[in-house]
């Protein structure tokens, strides 16, 4: 019945233009009209039905979870299990982080990442073509089951999962096998929803020494998910921060003191050099200073960034400055001051025109 809706519409629009062609072609003024408001009206109706003039509320709810977890996230990422899975970037409009998301121009890195979810470990150049996901999974199913996303999980700093009860079977209410009480903690429910704090989440992030140098891609992928390395405490880098130096020992923290969408700062406090590691995403045009000096960002962990540090404190800055910005920028400066002098140098001539008009007239007076 919902087609058979929907084809009423365009099927009188279809039969009243052709009513119009066959009896009204000698007015053309009188179609062109009809025309015109047929569009325009279509256009209107299927504008509101898909992008559809709303209130902010019904669009972005204010439901309960939400908020509660606008007061514990804070920086940590958030993720929605079996079916509180929310659809890709809605969190963003409430200050929650995620690690999903839907862009056009996500990092290639970051999907092959987590594309091994789905491959169980096999890094595979056949990604989403914008979509970027952690793999859904049901609500009979573990949220500790598959290694890989568990794994990447804590890497990105996945600190609270959201579940919703409604729908679910009387032997789901149990939530041990679903949520293991060594990896998850419930922090927060109600009738509907249940907020799990998982304990293994990394911060987002964090001051440590050690590091491997795996050029290969696919080997340091590899390496990161080998359930023997120590992924909280050590970095797989393609290439070496410290060449020709030999491996310190060190303690240190990090800190985020100020996180924006372009601009990031971190206080770090080391007692020998070591690397500053963030769990966003290494793109191109992220560029980094260390007490104002700049210093490289490197790959880390396969797609994240690691900044290197010497010891004692400092303030860490990463901020987004494209070349295409600044190229554009230069481009925009130079065809204005090219358009204003063009306007000028036109402006004087014509008034230099009206001058000397102006003045054989006098004479001719």
């Amino acid at each position: 019945t919902t087609s058979f809706r929907n084809l009423v519409i365009p099927t009188l629009t279809v039969g009243f233009a052709w009513f119009t062609i066959l009896f009204l072609w000698k007015f053309k003024r009188v179609v062109i009209t009809i025309a015109c408001v047929v569009t325009l009206g279509g256009s209107a109706y299927f504008a509101q039905k898909f992008l559809y003039f709303s209130d902010r509320q019904f669009v972005f709810p204010a439901i309960a979870p939400i908020a509660k977890l606008q007061e514990l996230a804070g920086t940590s990422r958030v993720w929605g299990y079996g079916n509180a899975y929310t659809e890709n970037n809605l969190l963003s409009y409430f200050g929650l982080y995620s690690p999903e998301g839907y862009s056009p121009f996500f990092s290639t890195r970051y999907g092959e990442l987590l594309g091994v979810i789905r491959t169980n470990g096999r890094v595979t150049d056949q990604i989403n073509r914008a979509d970027v996901d952690l793999s859904p999974i049901y609500e009979d199913q573990s949220a500790s089951g598959n290694p890989y996303r568990t794994r990447l999980l804590s890497l990105l700093g996945v600190g609270f999962i959201m579940e919703e009860k409604t729908g679910l079977r009387k032997e789901l209410m149990k939530t041990d096998g679903r949520f293991p009480s060594g990896e998850f903690a419930l922090v927060w429910e109600d009738e509907q929803w249940r907020i799990w704090k998982y304990k293994k989440a990394l911060p987002r992030t964090f001051f440590t020494p050690e590091y491997e140098v795996i050029p290969d891609k696919e080997a340091g992928i590899h390496r990161l998910f080998d359930q023997n390395f120590p992924y909280n405490t050590r970095l797989i880098l393609a290439e070496d921060p410290f060449p020709g130096q030999s491996t310190v020992s060190a303690r240190g923290t990090a800190a985020i003191v100020r996180y924006e969408s372009s601009s990031i700062e971190i206080n770090v406090d080391a007692s020998n050099r070591g690397l500053v590691f963030l769990s966003d995403v290494y793109y191109p045009g992220w560029q980094a200073t260390v007490d104002g000096k700049p210093v490289k960002i490197f790959i880390a962990d396969a797609a994240f960034r690691a900044v290197p540090v010497p010891a004692g404190t400092h303030v860490v800055e990463m901020y987004y400055r494209p070349v295409s910005i600044q190229a554009g920028i230069f481009v925009t400066g130079i065809s204005f001051t090219l358009a204003m002098f063009w306007i000028i140098r036109t402006g004087w001539r014509r008034l230099g025109k009206g001058w000397l008009l102006f003045g054989q007239g006098r004479r001719q007076r």
